[in-house]
């Protein structure tokens, strides 16, 4: 089971604080995955500075260690989506870097292909 933020486009009301890509939405939709049992949480696209092009660049917006953290104490595991092209032209780096952080998995996409 996973949380993803794509769905409703980072639109969260009712809160004290401003919805986005942040830190503050994804500790919000960790508590939500929390409470509801869902093992995982996604970051869509947005996460990353350039996503067709560097993976290792985070905006600003986002602690990303401090969301895994979080996300840890919570049994909520954190997944990154990534374009296919940035993703495939350093795969082993970009997942031991992220693993090594503590990122539990990718959602790729946009493949565009049919092999």
């Amino acid at each position: 089971k996973v949380a993803w933020d794509w769905w409703n486009d980072w639109n969260i009301y009712g809160v004290d604080f401003e919805s986005g890509v942040n830190t503050e939405t994804y500790k919000y939709y960790i508590d939500f995955a929390y409470r509801n049992g869902i093992e995982y949480v996604i970051l869509d696209e947005g996460w990353a500075v350039n996503l067709q092009a560097d993976l290792f660049q985070v905006v600003p917006s986002i602690d990303l260690p401090e969301i895994i953290r979080y996300g840890n104490e919570r049994n909520v595991g954190i997944i990154l989506w990534a374009g296919y092209w940035a993703f495939d032209r350093d795969m082993e780096r970009v997942c031991k870097h992220y693993a090594d952080l503590g990122v539990k998995g990718f959602k790729v996409d946009f493949m565009d292909r049919d092999d």
